[in-house]
């Protein structure tokens, strides 16, 4: 008895245990960047942490209206004025294919970047996340990374271990697709 109210539930009814529902589930696991700038004019700031982390080569992946609007020249410019080399790959277009992908894959392969910056909204984040495990992991093949799962704990596929030759940067310019807080591609 007494476990219904006929009203929307408010911080009155926190106090009562019995008038509120109890979660059943648990979260399963939550996994953020280490630094997350968030406010306008941080870029410069973010950027410092990669020149003050000693990365030497850039790799910024990002699309042709960003490249062609300056927008990877504001990331460039703070950081050759740093000393560190950068190489963009502009060819990322709206849901990028596994051949654009593949691309810009060779591109790091031969640039040999230290760091990895993906620049712009949901499709330049996730094909920089799957170029930079093509880069770190050329053995792996990406169609078994993409298997469907139910639980993130049962993978048929152990992913492999991520930031040994480059680490992954992510400025977006959009919001709402999550991309640049989530290691998941789509």
């Amino acid at each position: 008895g007494g476990n219904s109210i006929s009203e929307n539930v408010g911080p009155k009814h926190l106090i009562n245990k019995k008038t509120v529902a109890k979660r059943a589930e648990n979260m399963l696991w939550h996994k953020l960047p280490k630094s997350i700038y968030f406010r306008r004019g941080s870029l410069p700031i973010a950027l410092d942490e990669v020149i003050t982390d000693g990365h030497k080569r850039a790799l910024i992946v990002t699309d042709r209206f960003l490249f062609n609007n300056g927008y990877a020249d504001q990331i460039t410019s703070v950081l050759k004025a740093a000393g560190v080399e950068t190489e963009v790959f502009f060819e990322v277009e709206a849901d990028p294919t596994l051949s654009v992908v593949r691309k810009g894959a060779e591109l790091a392969n031969s640039f040999k970047p230290d760091v990895i910056i993906a620049l712009g909204g949901g499709s330049p984040m996730d094909a920089a996340k799957i170029m930079w495990v093509m880069y770190e992991h050329p053995e792996t093949h990406f169609e078994e990374l993409a298997l469907r799962f139910m639980d993130i704990r049962k993978r048929i596929y152990k992913f492999p271990k991520m930031g040994v030759k480059a680490k992954m940067i992510a400025v977006t310019t959009t919001s709402g697709t999550g991309s640049e807080v989530t290691p998941f591609a789509v």
